[in-house]
């Protein structure tokens, strides 16, 4: 019994194995290479720089007020152990 012909569509002869070849040799140049254009002077986009070092900051101030908890925890639980 044939199966699905939907499913067994193959390409056409001389189509593909070329990027295979190129992708094995190191080629890169036949690949796309998608540059973004950034606006260096955007207000927004050091807006957004900021609040990531506002948040890394805090971030890093939480995670040594954890470890000072933890370690007074560790410190009253042993004495009431």
């Amino acid at each position: 019994m044939p199966g699905n012909p939907l499913v067994e569509k193959q390409r056409p002869a001389g189509q593909g194995g070329s990027c295979k070849k190129s992708m094995e040799s190191g080629d890169t140049h036949s690949l796309p290479a998608i540059v973004p254009s950034v606006n260096l002077e955007s207000s927004r986009l050091w807006s957004v720089f900021r609040r990531y070092a506002r948040d890394h900051r805090r971030i890093a101030r939480l995670v040594a007020d954890n470890e000072i908890l933890l370690e007074r925890m560790k410190q009253i639980q042993g004495v009431a152990l």
